[in-house]
C-alpha cells in the first residue's frame, strides 16, 4: 500500500500538475512580458488545463494539517494582485451572479488569480523538498484547497476571461504579447526544465 502512493506521488498525474502549476506561478510572476490582451488569451489556455490537472490528483490524507508550511507571504500575495490589477486595469472588477433576488456581488479578477498563486505556489515549494512526507502533504493540502477553495475561483475567473476574450471591449493589442500554443507546449517546456522523464 505504501508503495502504491509513492508510485502515485510520483506518477504521471501528480507531475502534470507540477508541471502546469510552475507555468501559473512562473506566469504570475513575469507579468511585465504580457499585453493585457496577450495575457487573457494565455490564461484562456492555461486555467482549463491547471483545473483538470489538480482534478486529476491522487487523494492523500494529511497526517498532520497544522504543520503544513506556507511560504507566500501576505506581501508577495499583494504584489501579485496590484501588479494584476496594472495589467488588467479597468477589466479587474465583475459582478457575480448571486441570485435572482440578491444584489450582484462585485469581484476582483486580480484577487482571484493571487489567492490561487497563494495555494499553488505553497504547494510548488513545499513538493520541491523531495521529501515524501512533505511532499504527499502538498499534494493533499492543494487537491483540499482545489476543491473548497480555488478550483471555484478559478471557473469564475475563466467565465469572465472567456467573455473578455470574445467580446469587443478588449483591445487586440499584441505588442508583448506570448503565445505558446498548446497546453503539449506548456508540459513540455517545464518537463525539460524538472528534468523528467
Amino acid at each position: 500500500m505504501e508503495e502504491d502512493k509513492r508510485n502515485q506521488l510520483y506518477g504521471k498525474d501528480v507531475l502534470d500538475f507540477v508541471t502546469v502549476a510552475t507555468e501559473y506561478t512562473t506566469m504570475l510572476d513575469s507579468l511585465h512580458e504580457y499585453s493585457q490582451y496577450g495575457f487573457i488569451k494565455y490564461t484562456l489556455k492555461l486555467l482549463p488545463l491547471l483545473y483538470m490537472k489538480a482534478h486529476l490528483l491522487p487523494d492523500f490524507e494529511i497526517e498532520e494539517p497544522e504543520t503544513i508550511e506556507k511560504f507566500v507571504s501576505e506581501e508577495e500575495w499583494s504584489r501579485v494582485k496590484l501588479q494584476l490589477e496594472q495589467l488588467i486595469g479597468e477589466l479587474d472588477n465583475y459582478k457575480e451572479n448571486i441570485g435572482r433576488f440578491e444584489e450582484n456581488e462585485i469581484n476582483s479578477l486580480s484577487e482571484n488569480f493571487a489567492d490561487i498563486y497563494q495555494d499553488i505556489k505553497d504547494f510548488n515549494n513545499l513538493y520541491a523538498t523531495s521529501v515524501d512526507e512533505f511532499m504527499r502533504d502538498a499534494v493533499a493540502e492543494v487537491k483540499r484547497t482545489f476543491k473548497e477553495y480555488w478550483g471555484q475561483r478559478l471557473v469564475n475567473t475563466l467565465r469572465i476571461m472567456h467573455h473578455y476574450y470574445f467580446s469587443k471591449t478588449l483591445s487586440r493589442d499584441s505588442e508583448r504579447e506570448i503565445d505558446n500554443n498548446t497546453d503539449e507546449w506548456i508540459i513540455e517546456q517545464r518537463k525539460n526544465e524538472w528534468e523528467i522523464e
